[in-house]
């Protein structure tokens, strides 16, 4: 087609729409001149088009379901507004707590409560309660830690009140809070709920009602005769009846007197009247060693309303001065050493060496003079003990010298001394029957006297004493045991001929037991190298949580356990390990014996002690194959 009929076609097309179009925009313009309330809001409302689909449910009644959502929260709010207004306008009560701002422990006191009603409504059934501090009881009933009171309805304007009888007797000279607290409720016409107040006083509490006061020496000779003086008075303005005053004496004080006589180990006063006084007097002695100390303690009880409180304690401590007659004891066992603090220390199957030193440190000769050493602990063996120059007593397992056998002890002169021996085997054994059995100690308790005694001492007798405790270290056993079939189902069988044959690898399990007596061990550990062409094969059991590690370049086991009580592989399962070891034997070695284990290394510490121990154990090879019915030359290399 040329280029002239395609302009004609296409010219001829637009004349032939020209009549359509413009028929269209005459019914357009005919439209848009006809009136209609709608035209140019939906035309601008809807992007200049006016869609073909109805209006949608939201687009017809969103505005009325947002106006009555609008509603619905206005009537909430409403109601809320209802419920603070009238919680604001009815919750209207007040509650007070009273008390004496301080008073005297052990003087019973009130604490008021005081609850009033000042709103219109009213209150039902309101509860009172008083919670009570630490060391502050409620008189009627101590047992209780709150006391409870309910009341009945409290009209508009009523008061209740309620009073608690209290008492504190715990610390002194400090500050106790009392804590009220009040629920309740308003009646059904009125808002609903329960609401609850909260309200606390603080009382000081000085001095005790009671006051004690402790008159002693400060310090004493062992065996002198000295008097403590116990004062006591009410310091109060309400007396007291049976009042006791609780005594606690040591157990090496001898009591000779008391005023007025004790009952047991205590005095009850019948009646204490306010301001009256009293002194309570014992006198007694002291056995101990020079630098000792020893309290005699004193608790006052009092009786309040049929019940008993603890008012307060007091106490005296009273040192041991060195004697006029000094004595000294030491000991050592051979091998056993000393603890860092200097207690000697020993083994089970040793010798302890006892040497007891007198001195006269008085102006005066001292004459008849008795020496008494006394041996405590499971672990000494009483039938071996050796007193020199003296006699032992196994009954009572206790020694005696006396100036018979020993001079110095007949007479001795101011500022001369003199000494004894005897020596003391302990046990080959541990006396182990369950776990606690350990941490074994040997006591010796001495004491000297002589009937004769100086001017200015007020004593029966003159009397020195000493004491030692020597600590029993404890023990760790380690056994060794080497299988060429494994008896145990721990997963390692062995392999190889026996009697070993060269060129053919037999394999070995290695058996590692511990035990530990008498006391605990920590940083136990055991190492052993391997001996000459034995290899390692990895094979490893253990019962513990750690179990033996190998290193290739060194050839060194390790089996690092830790820790283990005291009593582990004696009275409960041992610490146990196996390992599988290989030897493939050599022609020159040929009706040999060989090592499969060089000499094994123990280390520990003992935590009684505290110090580290070491055991070693010697080298083990297949002459030492535990198996039972081994065929001849076991343990001899064949061809």
């Amino acid at each position: 087609m040329s280029l002239e009929d395609l302009e004609k076609e296409l010219y001829g097309q637009s004349s032939a729409t020209q009549p359509r179009a413009a028929a269209r925009r005459s019914r357009s313009t005919q439209a848009s001149d006809a009136p209609h309330e709608w035209s140019d809001e939906l035309y601008y409302a809807r992007g200049g088009k006016i869609p073909d689909a109805p209006l949608t449910f939201l687009q017809k009644y969103g505005k009325w379901i947002m106006g009555g959502l609008i509603g619905v929260l206005v009537i909430l709010i409403g109601f809320v507004g209802v419920y603070f207004y009238q919680y604001f306008t009815t919750k209207d009560a007040t509650l007070a707590v009273t008390a004496p701002p301080q008073v005297m422990a052990g003087v019973p006191f009130t604490v008021s409560v005081s609850f009033v009603n000042t709103s219109k409504k009213t209150l039902v059934s309101p509860h009172l309660s008083l919670a009570l501090p630490d060391g502050a009881y409620y008189v009627p009933d101590d047992s209780k830690r709150v006391v409870d009171f309910a009341m009945a309805n409290l009209a508009p304007g009523d008061i209740a009140k309620e009073d608690y009888q209290v008492i504190a007797v715990g610390q002194a000279l400090r500050t106790y809070s009392f804590t009220a607290y009040a629920s309740y409720q308003y009646d059904s016409g009125s808002f609903s709920g329960t609401f609850e107040k909260k309200n606390s006083v603080d009382v000081a509490v000085g001095d005790p009602a009671i006051g004690i006061n402790f008159s002693a020496p400060d310090k004493v000779l062992a065996g002198q005769d000295f008097e403590v003086d116990i004062a006591y008075q009410n310091n109060s303005d309400i007396p007291f009846s049976n009042v006791s005053f609780v005594l606690t004496l040591p157990q090496n004080f001898t009591l000779n007197n008391s005023s007025p006589t004790l009952s047991g180990s205590s005095v009850v006063v019948q009646q204490l009247d306010p301001g009256q006084n009293g002194t309570l007097v014992l006198s007694g002695t002291l056995m101990g060693v020079a630098g000792s100390y020893a309290t005699i303690g004193v608790a006052v009880n009092i009786l309040v309303d049929g019940h008993t409180y603890p008012l307060q304690t007091n106490s005296a401590t009273i040192a041991i001065n060195q004697s006029p007659l000094a004595l000294a004891i030491a000991a050592s066992a051979q091998g056993g050493g000393t603890t860092a603090s200097g207690t000697p220390i020993a083994y089970p199957g040793q010798r302890i060496s006892y040497t007891l030193t007198f001195t006269n440190n008085a102006g005066i000769t001292l004459n008849d003079i008795v020496l008494r050493a006394h041996l405590a602990g499971s672990l000494f063996d009483p039938t071996g003990v050796s007193v020199q120059n003296g006699y032992f007593d196994g009954t009572t397992n206790t020694a005696q010298w006396t100036g018979s056998t020993i001079p110095e002890l007949a007479s001795l002169a101011p500022g001369a001394s003199g000494s004894v021996t005897m020596f003391v085997p302990t046990k080959t054994t541990y006396p182990i029957h369950q776990v606690s059995d350990k941490n074994f100690t040997i006591t010796m308790d001495a004491q000297i006297a002589s009937p004769t005694v100086p001017q200015n001492i007020v004593a029966s007798s003159t009397v020195g004493m000493a004491a030692l405790t020597v600590d029993v270290g404890g023990s760790l056993s380690f056994i060794q045991q080497l299988y060429a079939h494994e008896p145990n189902a721990v997963g390692i069988i062995n392999k190889g001929p026996i009697p070993p044959k060269v060129g053919v690898a037999t394999q070995y399990t290695v058996h590692w037991n511990l035990a530990a007596y008498g006391a605990d061990f920590g940083n136990t550990m055991v190492t052993a190298t391997l001996g000459p062409g034995v290899v390692w094969t990895g094979a490893v059991s253990a019962n513990t949580s750690s179990t033996p590690t190998y290193n290739s370049r060194t050839q060194q086991v390790t089996w690092n356990l830790g820790s283990i009580v005291a009593g582990e592989g004696v009275i409960s399962p041992s610490p146990q390990a196996i390992f599988q070891v290989a030897m493939t034997p050599q022609a020159y070695m040929v009706g040999s014996a060989f090592t499969l284990v060089n000499g094994v290394n123990v280390t520990a510490h003992d935590q009684f002690i505290d110090q580290d121990v070491t055991q070693t154990v010697r080298a083990a090879g297949s002459r030492d194959i535990a198996d039972p019915n081994l065929p001849q030359d076991y343990d001899r290399v064949v061809p």
